[in-house]
């Protein structure tokens, strides 16, 4: 392609990552012109943990009588494994929950909106039972044995959010001895006396599992699935005492060092290979805009462990670059020309890269499914941004490359006396 065609492309180009860099950065009003949803700053699509945006802490108390047959301290130290799977719904990993020693639970959470709302659903006792028309109780929450997200497929082909639940063996047993009795009669399936839904019995149920459908959405379904997993508090609580809990980064903090790692990567990039290195500074352009949609899409925590995730990727791709650039300049010093060294030179280094980014990711995500706590958000967001590394990279450098490497006629590729 001529110069002039280069150009104009790589101009487009600059204006589309500059446009949504911006439509990230501000949102965009859509309603206002279009009666649709607005599109929202990516960094309000995010949660993020206490540490970076501060929250809140709560002490909660029973305000009701400890269960016969158990002590104060069993039910405190129940109680605190219910509201870790609870709070576990929201997104948040290793959550901070403690009993307190005037035999109070604290919980700290990160900053939400609707905390009094957040608090009531941890609150709620969640008794789950499975009853007759009459009130006759044959199943509880203690025959379930899981609670997981599904979907299903209703009468106009339409795949629609539900909760499966699998019972125990015993459960099983049970449900099937109840699905066989109310045959051409209504279950009704009640949530702390609330009739969460009431299926119409036509055959008898010996599979072992239930759905709960008639959710709103996908969210409210992994909510009902976690509470209902999570089991049914054996007490009643109250807010004793809540207050703030200041951030020891702020966020601004965050995402200055954020950028300022992609402005160095891009800077010895450029620099090391002028001109023809900024074409990375594209790359890495695309790059982080698709791993923040990704993220964002994804729900993913924004601390420190997955802000040091990110970073990993970013290196990675960082790394593809350079080996490329230096690849490309290598075929360029036995005598090739620029676009032949271009294009030979990303075929070879591809077989690496490739091999690195996703081992790395790979790697990673196993280890997501092995290791507890907050390392999760570096193992998660780290294979995340590995796959995006390799995504830009083949998507992008070919292109990039040889626009830049046609508009400086092979100069930072060919040595001097070829230039």
């Amino acid at each position: 392609m001529s110069k002039k065609g280069n150009a104009a492309k790589l101009i487009v180009s600059t204006a589309v990552i500059i446009i949504i860099s911006l439509i990230f950065a501000l949102g965009l009003p859509v309603s206002k012109a279009f009666g649709v949803y607005d599109i929202l700053p990516i960094r309000e699509l995010f949660k993020y943990d206490v540490d970076i945006k501060g929250g809140t802490y709560s002490f909660l108390e029973v305000s009701s009588d400890v269960p016969e047959g158990t002590t104060k301290e069993e039910l405190l130290s129940s109680s605190v494994k219910v509201f870790k799977d609870r709070i576990a719904a929201l997104g948040i990993y290793d959550p901070k929950v403690e009993v307190s020693e005037d035999d109070t639970i604290k919980i700290s959470l990160p900053y939400f909106e609707d905390l009094d709302d957040i608090l009531d659903k941890l609150m709620k006792r969640c008794e789950l039972t499975f009853e007759d028309s009459k009130g006759n109780v044959y199943l509880t929450g203690d025959h379930v044995e899981s609670a997981t997200y599904a979907t299903y497929t209703d009468q106009y082909g339409v795949s629609q959010p539900a909760v499966k639940i699998t019972f125990t063996e015993e459960g099983k047993k049970l449900f099937t001895e109840t699905t066989t009795s109310l045959i051409n009669n209504y279950l009704y399936i009640k949530m702390d006396g609330e009739v969460i839904r009431s299926p119409f019995i036509n055959a008898t149920i010996d599979t072992g599992i239930a759905y709960i459908s008639g959710v709103t959405d996908k969210q409210e379904a992994i909510e009902l699935a976690s509470v209902i997993s999570s089991g049914s508090l054996n007490a009643d609580f109250k807010v004793k005492e809540t207050g703030k809990i200041e951030p020891s980064i702020s966020q601004t903090a965050v995402e200055l060092c954020g950028l300022g790692l992609f402005a160095g990567l891009a800077l010895v990039i450029v620099l090391l290979f002028f001109p023809i290195g900024i074409s990375g500074l594209f790359i890495m352009s695309l790059f982080a805009l698709s791993i923040f949609a990704t993220l964002g899409m994804m729900g993913i925590m924004i601390n420190i462990f997955s802000v040091t995730g990110i970073a990993l990727g970013l290196a990675v791709l960082a790394f593809g670059l350079i080996s490329m650039l230096k690849s490309v300049r290598k075929e360029a010093s036995i005598g090739k020309s620029a676009m032949s060294s271009i294009r030979s030179g990303i075929k070879k280094s591809r077989s690496s890269f490739w091999k690195i980014c996703l081992g790395a990711a790979v790697v990673l995500l196993t280890l997501f499914f092995l290791i507890p706590g907050k390392v999760k958000y570096i193992l998660l967001s780290g294979a995340v941004s590995c796959g995006e590394a390799f995504l830009a990279y083949y998507l992008f450098t070919m292109f990039y490359v040889k626009a830049v490497g046609s508009i400086f006629d092979g100069k930072g590729i060919l040595p001097k006396e070829q230039a």
